[in-house]
Parts: C-alpha cells; structure tokens; sequence
C-alpha cells in the first residue's frame, strides 16, 4: 500500500489531536505503520534550534513567516513517510496552508463543543487559549485554505470519525 499523508486542521478544541491519534491507533491496528506530527511540537523544536520568529501562537506575530519557516519541515517528514513507508498524520493549525498532503481536512465543531473541550486541557494551554481572536484566526484559515479540502464537523463520537475518514481514504485501509 501506497503510504499517504493526511493533514488535519481546524481551531482550538476541534479535536484535531484526539482524531489525529484516533486514526494512527487505527491504522496501526491494522497492520499499517502511522506517525502523528504535532506542529505545535515541530515549531517548539525549531525554537529551541533558534527560530525565533516562531514565538508565540500562529495568530500572534506573522502567520505567513511561522508557514514559510515551518511548512519546509513539515514537507521533509512527509518525504520521510513516503520513502520509509508509513502514513503520516499532521495535525495543528500550523499546517494551515500546507498543500503537499494527500488529503487535507479542516475540522470544525460549535462553540459550546470547542470550549468544553478546551476546558480539560491542562491549565496552561486552557491559559494560553483564553486570548485567541478566534475570529481572526477563522480568516486566517479561510485566506490559507487549501483548494483540495474537506471540512468535517466534529461532534460525532471519535470512532464514528475515524471510519468516516477511512472509509474515503483512498485507497481505503483493507480489513476495516
């Protein structure tokens, strides 16, 4: 099977963690190596390797810097998926923009259901999280998007989720 890469975006609270380690356990399950890139965890590594233009979150500072210095990276691991063999699942909104996927699905979900969400997180994130200009980052991800994606809405249960999305994976994962 071909190794694929899927991206997943959204605001926060969407759930694109919990589905993006939903569908590698999946997929793993079933005999097909997967890895999740966080791009919250990329971007912290390049600070620390002196990237200083990617302090802070997307929506502070200068969002098409924080893409054209991350979004090389983020295509080094896709290459790096596809050569050794294993699907690659990035997740984050850093990857806003990033066109050399195989499939790009922005997720959504209501208010009530993202703030909920955002309410278990640990307290620095939900920290973190309370000065979002939410509606600037919905332009952001509106002025990036890319041509080819999906919008899932994610208020279903994370199993039903995860067959959706593998059900029109193409090719679809053999043994369900």
């Amino acid at each position: 099977m071909i190794p694929r890469v899927l991206v997943l975006v959204g605001l926060p609270g969407t759930g694109k963690t919990a589905l993006a380690q939903a569908i590698a356990t999946h997929r793993m399950a079933r005999g097909r190596p997967a890895y999740v890139l966080h791009t919250d965890l990329l971007k912290h590594t390049l600070r620390l390797a002196g990237f200083r233009t990617l302090d802070g979150p997307l929506w502070e500072g200068d969002p098409q810097e924080k893409f054209r210095i991350l979004h090389p990276y983020i295509h080094q691991h896709c290459d790096k998926a596809r050569r050794d063999g294993y699907d690659l699942i990035v997740e984050g909104s850093l990857a806003i923009g990033f066109t050399a996927a195989d499939r790009y699905i922005q997720l959504q979900a209501p208010r009530s259901v993202r703030t909920a969400r955002i309410s278990q997180k640990h307290a620095a994130a939900r920290q973190a999280l309370a000065s979002v200009d939410y509606d600037h980052l919905e332009n952001l991800m509106e002025d990036h998007a890319v041509d080819i994606r999906e919008v899932l809405t994610t208020q279903a249960d994370i199993s039903d989720l995860v067959l959706g999305v593998e059900s029109t994976w193409n090719p679809p994962l053999e043994g369900g």
